[in-house]
């Protein structure tokens, strides 16, 4: 039904951001995990990856432990239980990407550790280990799904910005 990969290297030499999408992309391509991420070129997910992940505190990456790595897991997997019971995604398996996340004060405060896109059917989740927390985890996960079966069902290509604002809400 679903398929989780995580996307903390373990290094300490990250430079900045560049240097850490680029170690990012590498794993991706070493582990087969760009093939599912949802693009059909690598330098577009390139480069929502470098327009995502954020740029305060990076210096203090640290490699996700095993134990968070492994509630994380659950706990993502529970909550796409729930949504397909809920409301189904017809097309299986979804694939979930998780990331660090780097993000400024008020995006830490505003998304409570967590930023997210969707993408036909990948969800790419950008995460704080020290500040995000399971129910806000949940929380994307079930705003993120309805935003896959909305386009599996309604698949129109270019959206207003007024009909982008509505879905977000």
């Amino acid at each position: 039904m679903i398929k989780v990969r995580f996307y903390f290297p373990d290094t300490s030499r990250i430079k900045d951001r560049n240097d850490l999408v680029d170690i990012l992309m590498w794993t991706m391509r070493k582990d087969g995990g760009i093939k599912y991420a949802g693009y059909l070129r690598e330098q577009e997910l390139r480069k929502d990856l470098l327009r995502h992940i954020g740029t305060r505190g990076l210096f203090r990456y640290e490699p996700l432990s095993a134990g968070k790595k492994r509630i994380m897991d659950r706990d993502i997997r529970a909550a796409v239980k729930k949504c397909q019971t809920t409301l189904p995604h017809p097309d299986l398996p979804i694939f979930v990407f998780v990331y660090p996340w780097f993000p400024s004060r008020s995006e830490r405060a505003k998304f409570e550790g967590i930023s997210a896109l969707a993408a036909y059917y990948t969800i790419h989740l950008f995460i704080e280990p020290d500040s995000y927390t399971r129910l806000s985890l949940k929380k994307t996960i079930a705003h993120e799904w309805s935003h896959l079966v909305f386009y599996r069902y309604n698949p129109k290509h270019r959206y207003t910005l007024g009909e982008h604002i509505l879905m977000e809400e």
